[in-house]
């Protein structure tokens, strides 16, 4: 299930735009956009709350996807995001505490 939102004003110029998908477990925002020049306006603001808003009627869970770009970090931190890593990239041999450690978690997940 998605939706594409948009933001126009009374003149039909669109000011921003949002893909929000969703299903029970949680929704997720895709993709968005905006017309540099209507970028003051606050569209994307408001159309990602009404997402939020909608979208919460059929899951707890709303997953902004994030950014590596700061300001757009910035942006979804002040909905109340919540930074959360999924993976960890080292470099190097794995010590041998840290090969056990793999090797028994596989064992117990069989």
């Amino acid at each position: 299930q998605g939706d594409l939102w948009g933001g126009y004003d009374e003149q039909g110029r669109l000011h921003a735009v949002a893909f929000i998908v969703w299903q029970e477990s949680s929704a997720w925002y895709l993709a968005g956009g905006g017309d540099p020049a209507l970028r003051e306006s606050g569209a994307h603001s408001l159309i990602l709350w009404e997402c939020i808003r909608y979208v919460s009627q059929f899951t707890n869970v709303f997953d902004f996807e994030g950014s590596m770009i700061p300001g757009v970090e910035r942006f979804f931190r002040e909905f109340g995001a919540i930074q959360t890593p999924f993976f960890t990239i080292t470099r190097g041999k794995l010590s041998l505490l840290n090969r056990a450690c793999l090797k028994i978690g596989r064992i117990i997940n069989r």
